[in-house]
């Protein structure tokens, strides 16, 4: 480790992130995360649709808004970690005053700059302006990789967005679907993201979309029939339900917090699911134990953490359905 060129580690934490060097104990990788703790500004960039078209600022709380030439210049340390489609809010910045207004090409540039500075991303676009969202979706589809998502449907190009980021983003963990009406068919990229098969537990909200001829139950029952038959499944998922909901889910009870909720553990596997339905929405989500006889308490381990009287024990020996 000693031998390896000092420049040469700090490309690699370039196109790494210095976080993933955090947890390493070499004098060398820790300078370099402490270079980068110390060094790097985390930037969100805003679009959003006007008369003139379509505008962007570069801005942080902290820093106030910088250029893309910034951006390209400090590409060590500047990281642009947010994108935000047509939020109301930010109609009071003062910084639109002088954001100037891109053409596509310019678009496609403005993204081309954000590439070299990208961190883990989010994405945020709310429906009231959706042409904007419409030219971005297809320049974004294919440049960026995203954790979270958080959009608007205005067609065809929402959904195809939604599945080549559930099909090649493998640091995606959240989607949220906002208020908006989206077709049945989303309910299919909705399985397929909650049920791969992941190391890191994901999440997915639309406790406030109206679905096409969406079945709570139905839907809800086949998440739980897929745990009981692997007991795998690490995700939640929100949406609006009624008590009538959960009254068919449960086949083995073992702790009654409420009438709306109910916490199941797996027969056979170090796995729990936990079912919550209020008055106005409910979640349902699944988390199975990380934990290993090397490690037998794992920080990451949520369902020890989060549902410590589930009673999760990798020691334990298992006698039929108990462990």
């Amino acid at each position: 480790m000693d031998a390896v060129p000092y420049n040469f580690i700090h490309d690699v934490a370039v196109l790494a992130e210095w976080q993933c060097f955090s947890q390493l104990q070499s004098p060398l990788w820790e300078s370099v995360a402490q270079l980068y703790s110390s060094n790097c500004e985390y930037f969100t960039v805003s679009f959003r649709q006007t008369e003139r078209g379509i505008e962007h600022i570069i801005w942080s709380y902290s820093d106030g808004c910088i250029t893309p030439e910034y951006v390209r210049k400090n590409y060590r340390f500047v990281r642009v970690y947010r994108v935000v489609v047509d939020i109301l809010h930010d109609d009071e910045r003062r910084e639109w005053a002088n954001a100037a207004v891109l053409s596509e090409e310019k678009t496609k540039e403005m993204l081309e700059t954000m590439l070299c500075a990208r961190s883990q991303l989010s994405m945020q676009a709310e429906p009231q302006f959706l042409s904007a969202q419409r030219t971005l979706m297809s320049l974004l589809r294919d440049n960026l990789r995203f954790t979270t998502l958080r959009l608007a449907y205005h067609g065809e190009i929402a959904e195809e967005f939604l599945s080549y980021q559930i099909d090649h983003s493998k640091i995606l963990k959240e989607v949220l679907l906002g208020e908006s009406e989206w077709p049945n068919s989303v309910l299919t990229l909705i399985k397929k993201f909650c049920l791969q098969r992941r190391k890191n537990s994901v999440k997915a909200c639309f406790s406030r979309t109206k679905i096409e001829g969406f079945d709570a139950v139905e839907f809800i029952e086949e998440f739980v029939d897929f745990w009981k038959q692997n007991g795998h499944l690490m995700c939640k998922f929100n949406y609006e339900v009624d008590e009538q909901t959960w009254s068919s889910l449960t086949e083995k009870e073992i702790d009654d917090y409420s009438c709306y909720t109910h916490a199941l553990r797996h027969p056979t596997e170090k796995s729990i699911a936990y079912v919550w339905g209020g008055k106005v929405d409910g979640y349902v989500e699944f988390y199975r134990c990380v934990c290993s006889n090397n490690r037998p308490e794992s920080r990451e381990c949520r369902a020890k953490c989060y549902y410590p009287r589930m009673g999760i024990n990798v020691t334990e020996e298992r006698v039929g359905e108990e462990w």
